[in-house]
């Protein structure tokens, strides 16, 4: 959905986790990659990629998403 990199990645990732969790429909995560030096923020729990693919369609139209990615 997101990834973050750079000095404020984690406050980056964590404010995109609290906007996602206000949806408890969406099963947002938040993951550590490469030992910290990155970090993503996934919604899991899609049965299959066309309809991770269609919210992630949705979610672009939000203020602040149009950036997302499956």
């Amino acid at each position: 959905m997101a990834a973050f990199s750079g000095s404020t990645r984690k406050q980056k990732a964590d404010e995109c986790l609290k906007t996602l969790k206000t949806n408890p429909e969406w099963g947002a995560q938040l993951v550590s990659v490469d030992d910290g030096k990155y970090y993503r923020v996934m919604i899991m729990g899609f049965p299959e990629r066309a309809a991770a693919n269609a919210a992630c369609t949705a979610l672009r139209q939000k203020p602040g998403f149009s950036d997302a990615f499956v």
